[in-house]
């Protein structure tokens, strides 16, 4: 393979424009070969961003044929992820497809099956382990079994005014069920979700849910849910989810309990705390200690920026990375799948294995 690596992108809505801003930063690695939308504009707006050199289509079928990337980053809505990033591994070309991956765990499977017959690599877009607050609280973590031990408890908070990020649009993708393949937590709260997995070093085990289905939200999208969760390794913790929120003060939020450290962002920068196995025998002592893990404000260190590199060191060298591999995100996929379950339901669902 040549030195720089030659890379589509097909989508060209809204968050194609945080893969692409890498671009410019490592032009001796990467290449942006094309850009692929159905909305030829939009097309070429991106296009357009890079220099003459990005070719533009409007079907990723003929990008394929004739553009010949050798890898694909896919941002489309969450529905096609799993058939665009299903005939890119057929045709022998790598794929990063944005969170989340596929809309189901069987979509996750069919898709690994795939890419290791042909010997490519599959990621998926889970962005947020790769930003620099999250690598440095998982390296502190992970330097002693005193930091933050065994995760025991958790509560994430996932809100947003769904008529602000639509802009009152009613016909958005986002608001169908099955297009967005479920409500609020599909689309908004998979990052915390999957954080918790990450930061916490532990899966879920099973799920129990209850929620509403207001409009705008169509198709059995949940407009808001709360769930309990058990993890593997006993652990629980809960998810209180809102797409309905008239004015909030931020987006979503996380706290992770262990046997001897916290993990927590609400309202501000990550921190961490730690009794490094100590007993705390003061009252204050428990709100005191914690230290800020800010993310980069450079460019080439941003999340996605570092994503992405990641995937060309996986694609050009092997060099494949210790998570959002097909293997390693299907827990998070599963586990969107048993809310849905237990959301139609109103039982306890337990999460599938691959």
């Amino acid at each position: 393979m040549n030195k720089q690596l030659k890379i589509a992108i097909i989508g060209a809505g809204g968050i194609s424009r945080a893969h692409t801003n890498a671009f410019p930063h490592f032009r001796d690695r990467l290449a942006l070969a094309a850009v692929c939308d159905t909305n030829e504009p939009a097309a070429r707006a991106l296009a357009a961003e890079y220099g003459q050199n990005v070719s533009v289509f409007t079907d990723y079928r003929w990008l394929l044929s004739n553009a010949k990337p050798d890898a694909v980053i896919i941002t489309l809505p969450h529905f096609l992820h799993h058939a665009v990033a299903k005939d890119c591994l057929a045709a022998g070309v790598h794929a990063l497809v944005e969170k989340p991956i596929t809309c189901t765990g069987t979509e996750l499977r069919e898709l690994n099956t795939i890419a290791r017959r042909n010997n490519l690599v599959l990621l998926a877009g889970q962005m947020r382990r790769f930003g620099a607050a999250v690598t440095k609280v998982k390296a502190w973590r992970d330097a002693s079994p005193t930091n933050f031990g065994e995760l025991r408890s958790f509560d994430v908070v996932v809100q947003v005014n769904i008529d602000a990020y639509t802009g009152g649009k009613t016909g958005h993708w986002i608001l169908d069920g099955a297009k967005a393949g479920g409500g609020v937590i599909a689309s908004f709260g998979i990052h915390r979700v999957d954080l918790v997995r990450h930061l916490g070093g532990a899966d879920f085990a099973e799920v129990t849910a209850i929620g509403r289905f207001d409009a705008p939200f169509t198709n059995r999208a949940e407009s808001q849910a709360s769930v309990l969760f058990r993890m593997t390794n006993g652990a629980t913790g809960t998810l209180h989810a809102n797409a309905l929120a008239p004015r909030t003060p931020f987006m979503d939020s996380f706290c992770l309990y262990g046997t001897h450290g916290t993990i927590l962002e609400v309202a501000g920068p990550m921190r961490y705390a730690t009794t490094t196995g100590a007993v705390t025998k003061q009252w204050g002592d428990q709100h005191n200690g914690f230290v800020e893990a800010t993310d980069s404000t450079d460019p080439k260190d941003d999340a996605f920026a570092r994503q992405l590199l990641a995937f060309a060191d996986a694609v050009q060298f092997g060099i494949i990375p210790p998570f959002n591999t097909p293997e390693e995100n299907f827990n998070t996929i599963a586990c969107m799948d048993a809310i849905a379950e237990s959301l139609r339901t109103g039982g306890t669902v337990k999460v599938a294995k691959l």
